[in-house]
């Protein structure tokens, strides 16, 4: 049952809807063509940090000192702009007066990136990060916010674990901020597992006797331990390798793609956005270092005995298909291509620390042979530091690892976000994938930063961003005055229940243009539903309303809205809707959502202009 008041006023829409039809027609998708067509202009925008030799930024550069690649091809670069201390600087900015057909007052510039405020997201990746010095890192962080953080800043909060949850959404309250991150100092990751699993292999290995014929007088030889026993431990532990590296693959992928779904709700978000990736790396060959370590324990044993029986174990070990390359590069492609800068901040591999000091009493060869833990953990170092470092060099952040100090961490994100430039080009169609960026400075000694991959999407692209974004993260823009209200609930298939709702926009607020019989104009509506309890997401669906309005009846019209009913069938329980509206015509987009009950049709909070 839905209340009264909202019934009547339901209703109400309907029939005010059914008498606006005769004069304004909204016209459904694939009607006749209307005698105007519009093409928007995009403009996309590269942020580029220059700083010097000495680290500090370099702030006296002009259009003419930068060079524009994109897919290897040199492009005019349309668009410059300067930033100097969050402020812009005048008499630097070139904005090409670059018209849209169907646009009624001239010619429109088109308009520069959004820059105005830092949109700061803290991710802390509990399946990559090491138990001992996460808390550390948290209590270190929620120190240095109170010092950098200022008015206009907004923080997100994300923890991956289990899943990926946004433990604070978007806000610009710092206690509230402040508050979050010393309740996830009480929680522990997935990571210690890892950890235990991981020092107790290398620890096997290390203290597993080699026994049988010595190789140049140097390998023990002993009664209990004889060669078929160090033949089925080497073997046991083969098996354990392959189990953990199977382990850390499927974590790894369970936590690119969490991170990857991550990045697109954020694309949305406008302006810039830095993300403080605070995780020890996901390793881009989750095998190599146990792999390793397993053949400088037992392969020039295994040569020597003639353990034919171990040479297909040691074969099919090096030839393990388990390598994450692939995901990893396509998040810094959706990080770049999204406009955000990742800041990954590690206190060094975890895995190098979890192999620890070892007693290696009949671990190696007298000449230097075996499972060096040293050597495994260098290599486990460098595979996930690397995936740092390309995660901040591809999206224009920087990495801090080894015991970072995070007011440093802090203090260069503030830094490129308040000095930078601006490189803006005009493709000449949409991308489906990534185009690859490459900027050059005419500069000695300069160091560039930026986002090596963007896509140049269209129009309904961008309001899909812009609805997700509302979706998930609470932030909505609404300058059509939209409304979104809920109607009557009843029964649907399967146990789901038909949900009406509306989606009115005044006509006063949108852009229709003059014809000989009609004032006419586009409206495209994207809404999606998230449910509260699951997380889960519904696909986007999609409204396109051409409308039409008699001129003689222009006048009544515009004290009126277009409305549209959409139905959804949901499952019982609470939800999130959002919808994304664009005029075409006035190239204006418009987001909001609202939180009902289903099957209870109470509103938990109704939209408003």
């Amino acid at each position: 049952m839905i209340r009264p008041k909202l019934q009547q006023r339901f209703a109400a829409t309907i029939v005010a809807l059914s008498a606006l039809m005769s004069t304004a027609v909204l016209a459904p998708a694939g009607a006749e063509d209307l005698f105007y067509d519009t093409v928007d202009v995009r403009v996309v925008n590269v942020d580029v940090t220059v700083t010097g030799e000495d680290g500090q930024p370099v702030a006296d550069l002009g259009p003419d000192d930068f060079e524009l690649l994109v897919d290897g091809r040199v492009v005019e670069i349309s668009n410059f702009s300067a930033t100097q201390g969050g402020i812009p600087v005048e008499g630097v900015s070139t904005l090409p007066a670059t018209a849209e057909r169907g646009a009624v007052d001239g010619p429109t510039p088109a308009p520069p990136a959004a820059t105005d405020r830092l949109d700061l997201v803290i991710l802390v990746d509990d399946v990559h990060l090491s138990a001992r010095n996460r808390n550390p890192m948290l209590q270190d962080l929620r120190r240095h916010l109170v010092q950098e953080l200022e008015d206009g800043d907004r923080v997100l909060v994300a923890r991956l674990n289990d899943e990926l949850r946004i433990e604070q959404p978007l806000t610009g309250d710092l206690d509230k901020v402040l508050e979050t991150l010393e309740g996830l100092e009480k929680q522990v990751g997935r990571s210690l597992t890892l950890e235990t699993a991981y020092r107790t292999l290398i620890r096997s290995m290390e203290m597993t006797r080699l026994a049988g014929t010595a190789v140049g007088g140097q390998i023990p030889t002993g009664n209990s331990r004889d060669a078929d026993l160090t033949a089925g431990m080497a073997d046991a532990e083969a098996g354990m390798i392959e189990n953990l590296a199977r382990q850390r693959e499927g974590l790894g992928r369970f936590a690119l793609d969490a991170l990857r779904s991550f990045v697109d709700t954020l694309a949305g978000v406008k302006g810039r956005k830095a993300l403080i990736y605070v995780g020890d790396g996901i390793s881009s060959s989750p095998a190599e270092s146990l792999v390793q370590a397993w053949q400088q324990k037992y392969e020039a044993w295994i040569i020597a005995e003639e353990r034919g029986d171990l040479e297909g174990v040691m074969a099919h070990l090096i030839s393990l298909d388990v390598d994450l390359t692939k995901e990893l590069d396509d998040l810094y492609e959706y990080a770049a291509s999204g406009g955000v800068a990742i800041y990954p901040v590690s206190s060094g591999s975890r895995l190098a620390r979890a192999a620890g000091p070892a007693d290696t009493s009949g671990s190696f060869y007298d000449d230097g042979r075996g499972p060096n833990s040293g050597t495994v953990t260098t290599l486990e170092r460098f595979s996930t530091e690397t995936t740092l470092l390309r995660m901040a060099d591809e999206t224009g952040g920087r990495a801090f690892t080894h015991s970072p100090n995070l007011g440093d961490v802090l203090g260069q994100v503030k830094q490129d976000f308040a000095t930078f430039y601006s490189l803006g080009w005009s493709p000449d169609r949409e991308t489906v994938d990534p185009l690859d960026v490459e900027v050059r400075v005419r500069r000695p000694g300069a160091n560039v930063r930026y986002a090596r991959s963007l896509l140049a999407k269209d129009p309904l692209d961008r309001l899909q961003d812009l609805t997700l974004s509302a979706l998930h993260h609470g932030i909505e823009d609404n300058p059509l005055r939209v409304r979104l209200d809920a109607g009557p609930q009843e029964s649907g298939v399967e146990g789901r229940v038909q949900v009406s709702m509306m989606v009115t926009i005044p006509f006063e607020n949108l852009l229709l243009l003059p014809g000989t019989d009609h004032h006419s104009g586009r409206v495209s509506v994207f809404v999606i539903v998230r449910d509260e309890g699951s997380r889960g997401v519904s696909p986007f669906h999609h409204i396109e309303l051409p409308l039409k309005v008699p001129n003689d009846r222009l006048v009544e019209v515009l004290s009126q809205s277009a409305a549209y009913p959409v139905n959804l069938q949901m499952t019982p329980g609470r939800k999130r809707i959002s919808v994304g509206v664009r005029d075409h015509l006035a190239r204006t987009d418009a987001t909001l959502s609202v939180e009902i009950d289903v099957d209870a049709g109470t509103l938990a909070r109704r939209s408003t202009p």
